[in-house]
């Protein structure tokens, strides 16, 4: 297996999507938010902890690494 070089680079602001949907620091994302983000089209909203998050190319990124991240946490 390859090493993970990528993932470095690829997590530069590490809180910037906990920052964007309004999550506390102890809770974990569950993955059924970042599914719904990555399944809204751009410019709706998802409700997230009690308030209206709006859907952008950025948070959908953000998911997007989110859940590739903690599909290869899963396999290590």
């Amino acid at each position: 297996m390859a090493k993970q070089i990528w993932i470095p680079t690829a997590v530069k602001s590490k809180s910037a999507l906990r920052k964007q949907l309004h999550t506390p620091v102890g809770q974990p994302i569950k993955m059924e938010t970042l599914q719904k983000i990555k399944s809204q089209e751009l410019h709706s909203h998802v409700i997230s902890h009690g308030k209206s998050v709006p859907v952008t190319k950025c948070l959908k990124k953000r998911a997007t690494l989110a859940m590739t991240l903690k599909k290869l946490q899963k396999k290590q």
